[in-house]
């Protein structure tokens, strides 16, 4: 895990404000998007059940392109609202934990 990480999960403990959370399908033939709560500005995410990629810099992912990962966070408002996600394999789902984190 990198230092980052270990860092807002440190502050999240220190300041824990948990905004809400969304479980999302991720199909292969569509783009997913969020449903950032208001004041959201990071979100742990898990892909379960398969596998996807994901982009958020707004770039839509495909089954080539994006980053396949199956655990991360994503640190940023901009960031969540830009997120964009895609199944590649199986049924994948797309659990996110949605927070406020103090700077």
């Amino acid at each position: 895990m990198s230092n980052d990480i270990l860092l807002n999960i440190k502050k999240l403990l220190d300041y824990p404000q948990a905004l809400g959370n969304e479980t999302i399908l991720l199909g292969t033939g569509y783009i997913s998007l969020l449903t950032v709560p208001e004041n959201a500005n990071y979100a742990i995410m898990t892909i379960d059940s398969g596998e996807g990629r994901v982009w958020w810099t707004g770039t839509n992912p495909s089954a080539t392109s994006g980053l396949s990962l199956q655990a991360f966070d994503v640190t940023g408002r901009q960031n969540l609202l830009n997120f964009k996600a895609i199944g590649t394999v199986g049924t994948p789902l797309l659990n996110v934990q949605y927070f406020y984190l103090q700077a």
